[in-house]
Parts: C-alpha cells; structure tokens; sequence
C-alpha cells in the first residue's frame, strides 16, 4: 500500500473510521504498534480531546516552503522526456508542507525536496496517477524496489528524466521498471552511473493532486 510505504496518508477520520470497522487501534494501523487490541479508552490509553489534531506525521510543527515546478517539466511515466537540468529552474510556486511528509531534509540547497508532475500512466500501480504532484526528495536513501525519479541515457546524446521503480543488482548495477505490468524496463551498471548514464535524483516521499480552492 502506498500508506505502508509513506507515500500517501489518510485523513485522521479515515483511520479512525478503519480502526473502528477493524476492532483495533489507530497505532496498530499506522505500525506505532504490533499489538492489534482496541485500547479502552480512559485505561490506559488517554483520549485525544476534541478539536485537538494528532501529529501522526511527527512533523512537530515544522512546515517546510516547497518548490513545484511547472507542467512543462512533467516527469513522464513513460519513457522519459529530455534536457532534465530544467527541474531546476525557476519554480512556478511553493506549497507549505509538514517536515513528516518529506522524510529526511538536508540543509544543503543542492538536495532540497522539490515537487514536480507526474505525465503517463506506466506508475499507476505505484499509486502516481498523470497529472499527479510528486514530492521528491534528492537527501533521502532510494531502498529497492522504492519510486525514484531517475536520469538515464536513451543514446549517447539524449538523457530522459521519468518516475520509475529502482531495484538494486549485484555489482552496484540498478534495474529501472515500470509499475503498470507493461514489462518496461532497462538496466545500468556501475560503468554506466560513472559515465553518468544514469542518475538517482530523488525518492519519491508522497504523492497527491494540489487542493482546490473553495
């Protein structure tokens, strides 16, 4: 599920709604706990009062201003489109975002979290929709099998930029894959990231639609 893998989160009402339907609790849920027992509340469980927003994320407070960039940088799930250094342009906004939804955030302005759209259907069954806003986050560690966006070469002069599941080989070599069952897929060696044939350029944090106004 993209909730298991920090991708997307539900709305507190949602969990609780769940947890209720599941006679267990919203820690269990979430993975606070490996106890799935409903808690009686006033027990040992204090209630949460009314009106007061629980910090599911652990973002305690802190909102970090993030840069979106224009559709006419879509990061294509397909196979890529080129000249991939424009992501790091002029952005066109920034959205006010809790720390919990980016994981990791470096001080370093080379590996800030940035948003960019998603183009194409080939991540559907990563949960990344066409049209879609996709933080991505350079600073964080990209694990097998975790959405990336990625910079690969398609011939000697042309470098694509695409969203695409990253599974790591032996011999420090990678396999980029589609996640919609069309068996896209193409693999680098550690040659071919020293010739910066392909490039990690960040895990893909969360993914969702900009919330309309009204």
């Amino acid at each position: 599920m993209d909730w298991e893998k920090g991708q997307k989160f539900p709305d507190l009402k949602i969990l609780a709604l769940m947890a209720k339907i599941l006679n267990t609790s919203v820690a269990y849920l979430i993975g606070e706990t490996d106890d799935p027992a409903r808690p009686v509340v006033g027990a040992t469980t204090p209630k949460v009062p009314d009106g007061v927003r629980v910090d599911l994320l652990k973002s305690s407070g802190r909102i970090i201003q993030v840069p979106v960039y224009g559709k006419e940088l879509s990061a294509c799930c397909g196979g890529g489109f080129p000249d991939s250094d424009q992501i790091y342009s002029d952005a066109e906004e920034f959205i006010a975002i809790p720390s919990g939804f980016l994981g990791p955030v470096s001080s370093d302005p080379n590996y800030q979290p940035f948003i960019i759209y998603a183009e194409g259907d080939s991540m559907v069954n990563a949960g990344i929709h066409d049209g879609a806003q996709v933080i991505i986050n350079p600073y964080d560690d990209v694990l097998d099998g975790d959405a990336a966006l990625v910079e690969f070469a398609t011939n000697p002069v042309t470098k694509n930029i695409a969203i695409k599941r990253v599974y790591w080989l032996d011999r420090c070599a990678v396999e980029l894959r589609s996640a919609c069952g069309d068996g896209w897929k193409r693999t680098f060696t550690a040659d071919d990231f020293e010739e910066k044939s392909v490039r990690i350029i960040g895990k893909v944090e969360w993914v969702g639609n900009k919330p309309k106004r009204g």
